[in-house]
């Protein structure tokens, strides 16, 4: 992040580096299976109709992977 509060170099999660939060320290990376683990949302428990949107070229964290993750099952 730059002096002026701007994101200035932005993650790629298909690189290997770790995501990052505007303003706020890096979240875990999906490389983290511990850390993936944890933070999985049971869909079986999910009572109703779920949109997923992502995009290819996201460049905050890698949501196409997470989405395909869901998707996986």
């Amino acid at each position: 992040m730059d002096p002026s509060g701007r994101l200035s170099s932005p993650a790629d999660g298909d690189r290997g580096r770790r995501s990052i939060r505007l303003g706020g320290p890096p979240s875990p990376s999906l490389d983290n299976k511990e850390a993936v683990e944890k933070a999985v949302i049971p869909g079986e428990k999910i009572n109703g109709p779920v949109l997923l949107v992502s995009g290819k070229d996201d460049r905050l964290w890698p949501s196409s992977a997470m989405v395909d993750m869901v998707i996986a099952g």
